[in-house]
């Protein structure tokens, strides 16, 4: 009966060292998996710092974009501003040569 106990406890001893193997593959497993995730979740808040830069970026160019087409449009509001000037300057330039003509005759 002894021996038999006795080989139970061995089988049973046999086990337990397997399972403590095993165990210790999991911890590392589990360690490894750790690393993995921080590293992740690292490389995650470096991205999320780059979209936040590039949001910014693109807010900037959204907003200098607006200023550009405020520019634009006083420009083209100035430019016809002119055209009129330069018509009316036309036309007075033209009622002048004509006045000239009469004063040329009239000698």
């Amino acid at each position: 009966m002894d021996k038999i106990i006795l080989e139970i406890l061995k089988a049973m001893q046999q086990d337990i060292k397997v399972i403590k193997q095993e165990l210790a593959g999991a911890k590392e497993e589990i360690r490894l998996t750790k690393l993995e995730v921080k590293r992740l979740k690292k490389g995650e808040e470096e991205k999320n710092k780059v979209l936040i830069e590039l949001q910014t970026l693109m807010d900037n160019v959204l907003e200098n974009q607006k200023n550009i087409k405020t520019k634009i449009d006083s420009v083209g509001t100035e430019c016809e501003s002119m055209r009129k000037d330069l018509s009316n300057i036309e036309v007075i330039t033209a009622s002048n040569w004509s006045d000239i003509a009469k004063l040329k005759n009239v000698k």
